[in-house]
């Protein structure tokens, strides 16, 4: 894991939100984070918080993963199909060639 400073992580990756790790070990999401001289700020709950740098352990920044999004929605048509087919027999099954 490489050690980066919170403003360098809000300036590479342009985050609307970062997850931190304040030096107590507590955790918290800010929304909109800045860095300005020795704070890093953001809102939480709507409200501005702002954090000394020196008390932050580490940022972290949630990344989405494109090849697992495509893949999670390309399992849902086939999913969802087999669960009607499933349904359908069911039902027929059931109630002697009756829908349900």
């Amino acid at each position: 894991m490489q050690e980066v400073a919170p403003a360098q992580v809000l300036e590479q990756e342009q985050p609307t939100e970062i997850r931190v790790t304040r030096t107590d070990g507590t955790e918290l999401v800010l929304e909109n984070p800045y860095v300005y001289r020795d704070t890093l700020s953001g809102l939480r709950g709507g409200i501005l918080l702002s954090i000394n740098v020196a008390n932050v352990e580490a940022v972290a920044v949630r990344k989405l993963d494109v090849g697992m999004s495509i893949l999670a929605g390309l399992l849902v048509i086939p999913v969802s199909l087999v669960g009607f087919i499933f349904v359908s027999y069911a039902c027929n099954a059931d109630s002697g060639g009756q829908a349900c």
